[in-house]
């Protein structure tokens, strides 16, 4: 990963991280109070995907900008030598998956909590097992913020390999020799890449393609999020994916178990991106 995070930018960083841990709520509510009171652009499209998918809407809205300010100030306090205690090591098929001796892809949906569950995999597999741990991510269009998030990540994982979400071939050959590779596929990546399925009642372009990643790297596959209740974070236990089905099937299962996980914690998903943008034929944008 090349950093290019600025001077001024890596001091500013360091003197919010001294923010005292127990004013990062009253912080955070203060600025979604302030930035909902405007007309900035992804805070209306937090508010369409969640109107279209949770009702009432305005509560979680405010919960989940809140949320998000909070998970900022992790992102700032917590490094790869201060990562928060979960209960991944009681995971077992997680630990089952990683033992085995062939590569393993892992599925996290986009939460709140996703960089600190990418941060503590990563220090739990350069910990206790000889394999290499690394993300397939997606570069955001803005370079600069893309940047900063890419120096706060670097920070979390420092030992994690990077892989463009286009370098397939690489992820593939990555698998194959044994690396553990973590991904986040409900991210809308446009028609050519996705089939349509059932998202909380919205046909939503899913990219189903990392089942096949696994296939070619001959790799076993879990899903596994992280969640947080009050100031607890936690892993939940899921079962092994069977990435031999056809294109429809993974992006239906996908889909369903990332509702499950929503619908948990509505307030903890990461409801800022256009996860609706690409539509079926004809159909007016809804943002």
């Amino acid at each position: 990963m090349q950093l290019k995070c600025p001077l001024w930018q890596k001091i500013v960083i360091y003197i919010l991280s001294l923010t005292p841990k127990k004013t990062w709520p009253h912080i955070s509510k203060i600025i979604a109070s302030l930035a909902l009171s405007t007309n900035i652009n992804r805070i209306n499209i937090a508010k369409t995907n969640i109107s279209l998918c949770i009702k009432p809407c305005d509560k979680i809205l405010k919960k989940n900008i809140a949320n998000t300010i909070y998970s900022i100030f992790e992102l700032l306090h917590y490094n790869h030598k201060n990562l928060p205690t979960t209960n991944l090591n009681t995971q077992t098929n997680f630990i089952n998956a990683l033992n085995q001796n062939k590569g393993l892809l892992i599925i996290h949906p986009h939460t709140l909590s996703m960089n600190l569950a990418g941060a503590i995999i990563c220090s739990y597999v350069y910990n206790n097992s000889n394999k290499k741990f690394g993300y397939i991510y997606r570069p955001t269009k803005n370079e600069k913020s893309n940047n900063l998030l890419q120096y706060l990540r670097y920070n979390l994982g420092p030992n994690a390999h990077w892989f463009s979400s286009r370098k397939t071939t690489a992820c593939i050959k990555f698998l194959r020799q044994g690396g553990v590779l973590m991904t986040f596929p409900d991210h809308d990546l446009g028609i050519e890449r996705s089939v349509f399925s059932d998202f909380c009642g919205i046909q939503t372009a899913t990219c189903p393609s990392f089942a096949k990643m696994a296939e070619l790297g001959k790799a076993n596959c879990i899903a596994i999020a992280l969640y947080k209740k009050d100031d607890t974070l936690s892993f939940n236990n899921q079962e092994q994916l069977n990435t031999a089905q056809p294109d429809q099937k993974i992006a239906d299962w996908l889909n369903h178990w990332v509702e499950s996980v929503v619908k948990k914690n509505p307030a903890q998903y990461f409801w800022l991106h256009k996860r609706f943008k690409t539509r079926p034929d004809k159909e007016n944008s809804l943002y």
